[in-house]
């Protein structure tokens, strides 16, 4: 079976929080694709056989804290599942 490593890198800086320790991000590129503060994306569920989500890249940043548990962050505003958008906007 293939491996599932995933390749992150952030992308264009936007600016450091002091207060929330976050480093915040315009861009960042997983695997072979750019993503963008704005961006409307898939999102896949954590269960199989549940329909993909759409949703908005609200921010991405880095969490700076000493012993932060997961440096990448990325907040996203979900709107729908797949199935329910009308067929001619996928």
């Amino acid at each position: 079976m293939a491996s599932l490593l995933q390749t992150f890198a952030w992308g264009e800086p936007d600016h450091h929080d002091p207060v929330d320790q976050r480093a915040y991000y315009r861009t960042f590129k997983l695997q072979d694709t750019q993503y963008a503060v704005g961006d409307a994306v898939y999102l896949f569920p954590e269960s199989e056989g549940v329909a993909l989500y759409v949703g908005r890249i609200q921010s991405a940043f880095a969490d700076c804290r000493p012993g932060a548990s997961d440096a990448h962050c990325i907040e996203v505003r979900w709107f729908e599942h797949v199935k329910n958008l009308d067929p001619t906007i996928r």
